[in-house]
């Protein structure tokens, strides 16, 4: 009898999760226009430091969320958007101005198996580190999410929530008001050490 019912519920409740899926991530960046920037030059590097290029899987035994598109690329877009929305000259690679340089540290989708239901844990982490004219800055942005889910969520499902975590993720740089000031510092002021 256990044997049917597994036979029967199994394309009910498995079938989008042991189909692979290519993970589209495209941040919508809602960043306010802002001049705070005043036109200052940044150059953006972002390097994607994750372990594997495989996001997660789609349930507890099912198959691979991957990425095919270059991840940094997408990331390096949505930080010269965003700074271009708050009046910097943002340039990819290296300014002799300022330079953000952002790390891709984690963009993971874990799932638990529970009795009735599974648990979803998604996370994505950047490292990002200033370099300014008068001084550095670096820090950690983090964002999580967590849900439970009596059936494998389908693609489009999953693409919402791994986006919704990167566009928070990357949100966080533009709210750190200490990297802006650090970005933002006139580069022909000189220190003097005594």
């Amino acid at each position: 009898m256990w044997k049917l019912i597994v036979v029967l519920t199994f394309p009910l409740i498995g079938g989008c999760a042991i189909t692979s899926m290519n993970a589209k991530i495209a941040p919508d960046m809602q960043i306010a226009a802002d001049s705070i920037g005043e036109g200052h030059e940044v150059g953006v590097v972002v390097i994607d430091e994750r372990p594997t290029q495989n996001i997660g899987k789609r349930s507890a035994v099912g198959a691979n969320i991957k990425m095919q598109d270059d991840l940094a690329a997408i990331y390096q877009q949505a930080l010269m958007d965003g700074l271009a929305r708050k009046g910097f000259a943002p340039v990819p690679g290296e300014s002799p101005e300022a330079n953000l340089r952002v790390e891709i540290r984690s963009l993971s989708y874990e799932v638990s198996g529970g009795w009735w239901t599974g648990g979803i844990n998604i996370d994505s982490a950047i490292k990002a580190y200033v370099i300014g004219p008068l001084e550095t800055y670096e820090h950690l942005y983090r964002a999580s999410d967590s849900d439970r889910a009596v059936f494998a969520l389908g693609a489009g499902t999953n693409n919402e929530k791994l986006n919704a975590a990167v566009e928070e993720t990357l949100h966080q740089v533009f709210e750190d008001q200490k990297l802006l000031e650090v970005l933002t510092a006139p580069a022909n002021v000189v220190l003097k050490l005594e």
